[in-house]
């Protein structure tokens, strides 16, 4: 019997398809624990890594590595890369060739999963780990069923064998997600660690099987990324397969499982637990950096949720300060926030309820405030058009008071919307009185007592000062003696042009002349 493993990382992408800087690093990582001979225990020879493999390349290294092999070998296959499904639904796995053509995969450039099945189901080994960390990577399991004359085999029927495994890091519909602050991708992270400290060995006999090593890493992924739902398929007694070795009553190993027991929401509950651990590290002859280094091992996913959603928090509360309330534009940049963090709905509803309510509570606030500054606004220039600088002063400083900045658009916009309707309403009234002058003015540009009292009356009526009217009656005097001077001067004209053509006039000359007069509205 021996153990043989593909390890499989394709991170150089060009086109449609963004690259991914930590997938061969994945692989390189997951080499690592399984060639320690403390570990994996797998032989040198019996590991093969493929960096950026070509669909051939892979397809190649896939057939070998499942046809050479007998019923009691184990046989592991690891992919970090781009999982793909077509429109159909069927998934296939990202080389460094595979692009797409105008949104449509090419499919020729990629290696399609149901190639990966037929190998896995013409193997002899009856030891089969899968361990795929990609998206949609939940559908290759789900794409093991097949039909057969009309009617479907369940899983369990088309594998046979004694045992196979299939870790996923996401389901059918899932997009696996980077951390920006980790050298390697979420999921393959936890899956190392677990073998690498030993943790992943839950019931502590020594060995860690893909079922402990599954339900370690989707505990932690959850814990760091909880948009993230790692899914295991086992198969006949798959869930057995022994994967790696742990060290028995190692100290460090026995400390973390203590911690990973006191860790709660991010921190390490104090008082007894506290002392509980500092006799733990001593029993255990542990030196002080050492635990420390566990204790924010096992603290960093929970840190990195903490971390997440507090960047998630700022998001939304930059937005609630840009527009109240959010736009559906907003709320889809939100979205895609919450699920570039690796954070569900349920998640962040806390901190969207309670900064939410803190700016419906805020704007109603201010509301009010815009509300008192408007009215106060209207009544002063109810009172006087146009403002005077004594006015302005003390609206200025009632803004201030009222905590809105000099040019607080809100604001800007009341002004400009009640200075508008002012505006077009004194217009309206200095027309008014300007028509009503016109009916006392005499020919000279004055009026009786009487039709001043009648003046001033609507001047009073009209809200107009009389700055407004002294400019009005000044235009509109002056225009009247100047118009009175020229008719006059027209009419004279016209009457000795007329007496010299015709003397005496005869009644139908006058009669002409009378009507050009009050054409000139000239009084009688």
């Amino acid at each position: 019997m021996k153990k043989v493993a593909l390890l499989i990382g394709v991170g150089d992408y060009e086109g449609d398809l963004p690259p991914l800087p930590k997938a061969v690093r994945d692989a390189e990582a997951i080499e690592r624990v399984l060639k320690h001979p403390e570990m994996g225990g797998f032989g040198e020879e019996d590991i093969t890594l493929l960096r950026n493999p070509t669909r051939l390349e892979m397809e190649i290294a896939v057939f070998h590595l499942f046809s050479h092999c007998t019923k009691e070998d184990l046989v592991l296959l690891y992919f970090s890369g781009h999982g793909i499904k077509d429109e159909r639904g069927n998934l296939f796995f990202a080389t460094s060739e595979t692009y797409k053509d105008k949104g449509v995969l090419v499919q020729p450039t990629a290696v399609a999963a149901s190639a990966l099945h037929n190998n896995m189901n013409s193997s002899s080994s009856q030891r089969q780990v899968i361990i795929l960390d990609c998206c949609f990577s939940g559908a290759f399991a789900h794409g093991l069923t097949a039909k057969d004359a009309g009617d479907r085999i369940d899983l369990e029927a088309q594998l046979g064998g004694e045992g196979r495994a299939i870790l996923t890091s996401s389901t059918s519909t899932q997009y696996s997600f980077e951390q920006a602050d980790s050298d390697l991708s979420v999921y393959t992270r936890f899956l190392v660690e677990g073998i690498d400290t030993g943790a992943a060995d839950l019931d502590g006999d020594g060995s860690i099987s893909v079922d402990e090593l599954h339900e370690y890493a989707g505990s932690q992924v959850h814990k760091a990324a909880p948009a993230m739902s790692p899914e295991f398929y086992p198969v006949k007694q798959g869930h057995k397969i022994l994967l790696s070795k742990a060290r028995i009553g190692d100290p460090r190993i026995v400390y973390r499982q203590k911690v990973e027991r006191y860790a709660n929401r991010g921190e390490i509950l104090e008082s007894l637990h506290r002392i509980g651990l500092e006799a733990l590290r001593e029993k255990l002859k542990l030196s002080v950096e050492d635990s420390n280094a566990i204790e924010q091992e096992v603290l960093k996913p929970y840190k990195e949720r903490l971390k997440n959603l507090e960047r998630y928090r700022e998001a939304l509360e930059g937005a609630l300060e840009y527009e109240y309330p959010l736009s559906e534009a907003s709320h889809t940049v939100l979205r895609d926030t919450r699920d570039l963090l690796n954070l569900r709905a349920q998640d962040v509803e806390e901190i969207n309820n309670q900064y939410i309510a803190q700016a419906a509570e805020k704007a109603e606030t201010a509301n009010q405030r815009l509300l008192r500054y408007e009215s106060e606004f209207y009544q002063s220039i109810q009172e006087e058009f146009p403002l005077n600088a004594q006015k302005i002063k003390h609206l200025n400083r009632l803004k201030q008071s009222l905590g809105f900045h000099q040019n607080d658009q809100r604001v800007v916009d009341i002004e400009t919307r009640i200075t508008s309707q002012r505006e077009r309403l004194h217009l309206s009234s200095l027309k008014k009185y300007e028509q009503e002058l016109l009916k006392f003015l005499d020919a000279d540009g004055n009026c009786s007592d009487f039709a001043r009292q009648e003046l001033n009356s609507l001047r009073l009526k009209l809200r107009l000062t009389t700055s407004h009217i002294d400019l009005i009656e000044s235009r509109t005097i002056s225009e009247r003696k100047r118009h009175y001077k020229d008719a006059v001067e027209s009419y004279e004209k016209r009457f000795i042009d007329t007496v010299q053509e015709e003397f005496p006039l005869s009644h139908t000359t006058y009669d002409q002349l009378k009507e050009y007069k009050r054409s000139l509205t000239l009084m009688s």
